[in-house]
């Protein structure tokens, strides 16, 4: 009911950054936010620690409103490689600089279509870590791997993939 009601709530046409982290939303509720229409002025839209999965991504990733987005953060969402696949192939996300899909069971191949894609050519940096991440790094820098970054808090590295 609350992503129904924000959907239709056009007095935040002006808004320019939105967090719902951990508020239980759900396939129906990225839905719902994905035709929220007035929200077309979001540079950040942080909705991680949700569990909407891949099924949500493609709602979030089909929504041409989110064309300005720079920053999105899905951490923790069941993304998985098919949700990876519909962030590759949304044309509407081609202004995204930084994407956060951290602990998302995103594979080598999910890994590879988001830095491969011909739509996120503004990447500058994914962060990818605690994934289902198997390759060598060696292997990786075939994906413009180009550091890898450890968090002192966490056991296990954060991986970033960052392009030039």
């Amino acid at each position: 009911q609350g992503m129904r009601a924000l959907s239709h709530a056009t007095q935040l046409n002006t808004l320019l950054k939105l967090s719902l982290d951990h508020n239980e939303i759900g396939v129906e509720g990225a839905c719902s936010l994905s035709k929220a229409h007035h929200l077309y002025l979001l540079n950040t839209l942080s909705i991680g620690l949700n569990a909407f999965g891949c099924a949500g991504v493609k709602y979030l990733s089909d929504a041409r409103h989110f064309g300005r987005l720079s920053n999105l953060y899905l951490h923790n969402t069941n993304t998985r490689d098919a949700g990876a696949g519909s962030l590759a192939s949304s044309s509407h996300l081609h202004g995204l600089v930084e994407l956060y899909l951290h602990c998302n069971n995103i594979s080598d191949a999910g890994a590879a279509l988001l830095v491969n894609s011909k739509h996120l050519r503004s990447l500058a940096q994914i962060d990818i870590g605690a994934n289902k991440i198997t390759a060598p790094r060696e292997s990786l820098a075939d994906l413009n791997l180009l550091r890898k970054h450890y968090a002192s808090q966490r056991p296990k590295p954060n991986l970033y993939l960052v392009r030039n």
